[in-house]
């Protein structure tokens, strides 16, 4: 059975220009990474629902919009649900325990950021278009952005 797990880009409707990031200090291997807000989806809970109780968990931020599912990243063992939401932005409070520093980026600085998961480079774009119903498969991506093998399906 594959893992499954969201990650939640936030529009933010005062500034569209910055999106909305965590420094990864977990697990190991994404330690110093900057990614999405997300985690892995409990039992019985939608990818929706997954992504409203993490971006609220880890921002105290709470969506304007409701999480609205556009893409999938499928690996040989994990799922991960791409979900887009609107917040108008207020100070980042996590819940107690949340050690991962949350912040809002500058979009056209941060894209080069060598901490940025690769990935995002595609799939922030993505989001931020709205794009639907997008599949990528059999991600493998480098450190680096000229190093990136991919297949994307968009239906």
């Amino acid at each position: 059975m594959s893992k499954e797990y969201v990650l939640v880009y936030a529009k933010n409707i005062i500034n569209t220009d910055k999106v909305l990031l965590v420094l990864k200090d977990r697990p190991e291997e994404l330690k110093g990474r900057l990614n999405l807000v997300g985690g892995k989806i409990e039992l019985h809970e939608s990818p929706e629902q997954a992504a409203e109780r993490e971006f609220i968990e880890e921002t105290g931020m709470f969506p304007h919009s409701q999480p609205q599912l556009l893409g999938k990243i499928i690996g040989d063992d994990y799922i991960i649900y791409c979900l887009s939401t609107s917040v108008n932005p207020s100070p980042i409070e996590p819940r107690v325990g949340e050690t991962e520093l949350v912040d809002w980026y500058y979009w056209n600085t941060v894209k080069y950021d060598s901490r940025l998961m690769p990935n995002l480079r595609l799939v922030i774009p993505l989001l931020h278009m709205e794009v639907e119903n997008w599949e990528i498969k059999d991600v493998a991506f480098a450190d680096n952005m000229v190093d990136v093998s991919f297949s994307i399906q968009i239906q």
